[in-house]
């Protein structure tokens, strides 16, 4: 193969490196980017022309299905804060971009969506159930209790840069409070779904196990390597590509970010498991 190809400049770099170990992406490109893809297709392909000639120990990053909620994470946060939170403009963005693509990925198991509120409309009513929870990112809420003697009272008011509901969702409990739209507003709204694949759709006939934590692996994940004490390396050279995803690794709880990034799975593909002719042997 010529050397210009993507597959033959693997091949040189491999044969110039000679490395113990290449590890590169999966066919699903690990985050569904052709680029990626295509990085990932050739390096294989390349690792497979070399295994004749060179011992080569290839490794494909796994994404698991996390059973995560986000939601919860970030309620149980603001909750815990002495102070009310007020997000940034810079927190307002990271936030909507880190929150949609995490979640896009499998890292959590919410379903995050963009939700437009006219004047008058409400959010949240008291008394139902806490399922969602809002983070503002325009328009400015009340929120208003309604007493046992069948009056209604504003208690509170909120604007962009706020979460609304989180009391409920950290809680378990009802809502204790009506959130009325004061002027159009426009939301980022967490709610409970389903795990979804890297393009957006729903895993189907992918052959899983589960884990402790209820998150769903390949079932021909070899190794599981924990890198929390790397998660904030990972964050930063992630925010070094901030046209791409614009996290300042400051902006989020370590304790987040641990769980969410602090654990890296391996399907190992060379060199490939023999058949076994018995069930006897070791």
């Amino acid at each position: 193969m010529e050397s210009h190809t993507l597959v033959g400049l693997a091949s040189q770099l491999l044969s110039e490196i000679r490395p113990d170990v290449v590890i590169t992406f999966a066919p699903d490109g690990f985050s569904g980017h052709p680029d990626h893809i295509a990085v990932g297709a050739a390096v294989t392909a390349a690792c497979f022309e070399m295994r004749s000639a060179t011992p080569i120990r290839l490794f494909q990053c796994h994404l698991p299905r996390s059973r995560m909620l986000l939601r919860d994470r970030l309620a149980e946060w603001v909750v815990d804060l002495t102070k009310r939170f007020k997000g940034t403009k810079d927190f307002v963005r990271a936030l909507s971009v880190f929150s949609r693509e995490t979640t896009a990925l499998g890292y959590a198991a919410d379903f995050v969506n963009v939700e437009w509120f006219p004047s008058g409309s409400y959010l949240i009513e008291q008394g139902e159930a806490a399922t969602m929870m809002h983070f503002l990112l325009s328009g400015h809420v009340e929120i208003r209790r309604e007493g046992e003697d069948g009056r209604v009272r504003m208690v509170d008011a909120a604007g962009p840069g706020e979460f609304i509901g989180e009391t409920g969702i950290a809680t378990g409990k009802p809502r204790n409070a009506h959130v009325v739209a004061v002027d159009d507003v426009t939301s980022l709204t967490f709610s409970a779904s389903e795990p979804l694949s890297t393009d957006g759709r729903r895993e189907r006939n992918v052959l899983t196990r589960s884990l402790p934590s209820g998150d769903q692996i390949d079932a021909r994940v070899s190794t599981c390597i924990d890198v929390s004490d790397f998660v904030g390396y990972k964050i930063r050279a992630t925010a070094a590509h901030r046209s791409q995803y614009p996290i300042d690794p400051n902006m989020f709880p370590e304790a987040i970010l641990r769980e969410m990034f602090g654990v890296e799975y391996f399907i190992q593909v060379l060199p490939e498991r023999e058949l076994g002719t018995s069930l006897l042997d070791d």
